[in-house]
């Protein structure tokens, strides 16, 4: 199985979570908050099969960490994955819009000389990550727990994009209903752990089996025709790296 957005240094034990995943051979794509965060984690993941490590600077961090941009910028230059970067204009991201879209735009142009892999925060800011995408030429990026209008997926899919979904999504009517609307060659899965809970405890890639199961049934699929999509579908976003 594959994970494309699971924050796996904000577990307890960070460690025993990729032990864990390299055990069951889950690929995990383990996005960052900041590039600080990223460059601590190389060391750990170094000779590690099944975790990607990738370059962050999470929109609701923009306000306070503007020093990290230029180390953004240097560690890019060799990052294949990326993630978590975008936008957030909800109550919480408000007061640091114009922030936010500065740094986005200095962090679009230091990922657009090729394809990688890139997992999107787009909370009330769908149309503006969507657009600077396009300004930059931004080509098969991943919209992460999506929460925006229905409409808004149409134009995401349009420009080639895709959607990532979690167990969060799949438990609400508005998630399932964008599930269903979604072309089966634009749906990649996610744990987003551990911010998303099942119950009370923090999800984990081991939870993802019935994110799938639940994906194919709302796709009306065999849950092996939706896991050869979701390898193929990974595959094809990190086939240029």
């Amino acid at each position: 199985m594959i994970d494309t957005h699971c924050h796996v240094d904000q577990f307890p034990d960070p460690e025993a979570l990729v032990a864990e995943c390299e055990g069951k051979r889950t690929t995990v794509v383990a996005v960052t908050n900041l590039p600080s965060h990223y460059r601590m984690a190389l060391p750990h993941l170094r000779g590690i099969c099944f975790i990607k490590p990738a370059l962050g600077f999470h929109p609701l961090c923009a306000e306070e960490n503007q020093g990290e941009l230029a180390e953004f910028e240097s560690l890019a230059k060799a990052a294949d994955f990326i993630g978590e970067i975008g936008m957030d204009f909800s109550r919480e991201g408000k007061a640091s819009r114009r922030t936010q879209e500065r740094a986005f735009d200095l962090i679009l142009e230091a990922i657009s000389d090729r394809q990688r892999f890139v997992t999107l925060h787009s909370r009330r800011a769908e149309k503006e990550v969507l657009d600077a995408l396009t300004r930059y030429k931004i080509e098969k990026a991943v919209f992460h727990w999506y929460s925006g209008s229905e409409k808004r997926v149409e134009d995401i899919l349009s420009a080639g994009h895709l959607l990532s979904f979690n167990p969060a999504m799949v438990r609400s009517e508005k998630g399932q209903r964008i599930v269903e609307m979604t072309p089966l060659d634009r749906i990649l899965i996610e744990s987003d752990g551990p911010f998303v809970k099942i119950g009370r405890r923090a999800a984990k890639p081991s939870d993802l089996d019935t994110v799938y199961e639940r994906v194919a049934e709302i796709q009306k699929i065999s849950l092996s025709k939706l896991s050869s999509a979701v390898q193929s579908n990974f595959s094809r976003v990190c086939s240029d790296q």
